[in-house]
């Protein structure tokens, strides 16, 4: 069928060349329908984007609270519990924060107060006696001098804060030095369950030369509460082998506030520090002795957390300290919500023209528009904030919602009880989170199925399908008319060529060949 048809310049036939001049021609009642398609896929993007928006929404309006059904069954916003209490918010200014930072929380009092650090909390370290390492354990002589330590079962007690415990470990006959140490460091450092001191006490074995070690021990919890005590009873085997370690109860009591201390020099067993009261933290704050177990003191003022860094010198005059009103806090605690409703509201404003001119969406659109001059609180008291303008919010023409005049909330939230008029704002029963969460409680639901939003995606993804099938049949009617029309060129071809090829035939009969006559001279092309 091939060689009835003409080439053209670019390879292509001129059945093709025609078929797809037809094509064309038919394009006008598909394209219609492509344009559906791509009219229905943006509504689809923007109401896909709409439903994401307000999910971020909806996910920072449940940090205020949420639309329930009341006793009546009637669908009210009830705020989370704590969340008026993150309006009082406060701060401290300090003249030093070198040596202690001071955070303040809604329970902190406004005013002046000084600290000064004296002494900074640390935790209790013991370095136990030199050994040399390679010796056998039991080859030395007892503490009491009743012979020679020996092999078995050894136990030894230690007192952390509230906590005693008793170890045990066995030492064998050829065990060295190095060998004990190191399993009573692994009794130690046991977990609780497992009979060991869990989190309240370290111990590491240290080589202090290439022959020589000892144990160190240091409690995880810092203060003279959790000193490190060892608790000997007189004349027995426990004393004995405590002893030869180095947990000797007489060096570990405070005798006048003293306890042994380690010499460096002589290399015998001691504490870092003499009395269990160098362990402590010590302030002084508005001109009290402060002292507590640890560096963090959060119980000496309602409402301030004290963190200390370093010691001041004596020289060195008191910190002062003043608590106000933090109102970049509150600004912090609103903004992730309003930044939520900007990224919905402009979105409704600069995408309109994808939703398809949809009737809710406009209806949302005006409500956003106007947030900012709705009444947001029930009250005749003209000295109670009741728009979100009243703080310095205002609204622009994108539906943007911006603080553009902070002094507006500052000044506020300084009056009495100015935390709570703003709290009110936003998180009344009519305030700027309820009203968002009543406007939006139709577009979207938690169920799957809920919501118009949903129910908008879903009528979309049905008329995409529906506008699919109707191309495809568009394309088939089209190819089928084609195809039609692609058999009848090729038939009509074919009865061209025979005819054209039949007038060749009979012209060449009446023409006189080298052969005689033409009609031999026929037969002579076409049979050879």
């Amino acid at each position: 069928m091939a060689s009835y048809f003409g080439i053209n310049t670019t390879g292509q036939s001129d059945t093709e060349k025609l078929i797809e001049a037809f094509r064309s021609t038919q394009q006008y009642k598909v394209a219609p329908l492509e344009a559906r398609a791509t009219q229905l896929n943006n509504k689809k993007v923007f109401f896909n984007t709409v439903f994401s928006k307000l999910s971020s929404l909806a996910k920072e309006l449940d940090k205020f609270g949420e639309v329930k059904l009341d006793e009546n069954g009637k669908p009210t916003f009830q705020k989370v519990d704590t969340i008026d209490e993150k309006f009082i918010t406060r701060k401290v200014i300090s003249s030093n924060n070198d040596f202690v930072s001071v955070a303040a929380n809604s329970k902190a009092s406004l005013g002046a107060n000084t600290v000064k650090v004296q002494q900074l909390a640390t935790s209790d370290t013991f370095i136990g006696a030199q050994f040399n390492l390679n010796d056998i354990f039991s080859n030395e002589d007892t503490v009491d001098g009743n012979g020679k330590l020996g092999v078995g079962v050894q136990q030894f007690s230690i007192k952390v804060g509230d906590e005693t415990k008793t170890f045990k470990i066995t030492v064998g006959a050829e065990d060295t030095n190095e060998t004990v140490l190191k399993n009573l460091v692994k009794s130690i450092n046991a977990s609780a369950k497992d009979g060991g001191f869990g989190g309240l006490l370290n111990a590491s074995f240290i080589k202090t030369t290439a022959e020589t070690g000892c144990i160190t021990l240091t409690s995880k919890n810092s203060g003279e509460a959790n000193q490190i005590v060892f608790i000997n009873e007189e004349k027995t085997t426990e004393s004995t082998f405590a002893k030869k370690i180095g947990f000797d109860a007489e060096i570990s009591q405070d005798t006048g506030n003293v306890r042994k201390v380690y010499e460096s020099d002589s290399q015998s067993p001691g504490f870092k520090v003499a009395s269990a009261s160098q362990l402590n933290s010590i302030i002084e704050l508005n001109g009290v002795t402060i002292v507590r177990s640890s560096n963090t003191i959060d119980d000496a003022v309602d409402g301030l957390t004290f963190t200390l860094k370093k010691v001041q010198n004596t020289d060195e005059l008191p910190i002062a300290l003043e608590t106000a009103i933090d109102t970049e806090a509150v600004k912090t605690l609103i903004e992730p919500l309003i930044t939520a409703f900007n990224s919905l509201a402009n979105y409704l404003v600069v995408a309109k023209d994808k939703s398809g001119n949809d009737s809710a969406i406009r209806a949302l659109q005006g409500e956003f528009r106007n947030f900012a001059a709705i009444s947001l609180v029930k009250t005749d008291d003209v000295n109670v904030p009741k728009y979100i303008s009243e703080i310095g919010y205002t609204i622009n023409s994108e539906n943007i919602l911006s603080l553009t005049d902070s002094s507006k909330l500052e000044n506020i939230l300084k009056r009495e009880n100015g935390a709570q008029l703003v709290a009110d704002l936003f998180t009344s029963s009519t305030g700027f989170a309820a009203k968002i969460s009543e406007t939006i409680s139709s577009l979207m639901s938690k169920e799957e199925e809920n919501g118009l939003v949903q129910n908008r995606l879903s009528a979309i993804e049905d008329q995409l399908k529906y506008n699919q099938k109707r191309i495809e049949s568009v394309k088939q009617g089209i190819d089928k008319q084609a195809e039609s029309y692609r058999k009848q060129y090729t038939s009509y071809l074919e009865t061209y060529y025979k005819a054209q090829n039949q007038l060749l035939l009979l012209n060449t009969m009446g023409t006189i060949g080298n052969y005689g006559s033409s009609y031999d001279s026929l037969l002579r092309q076409q049979y050879g």
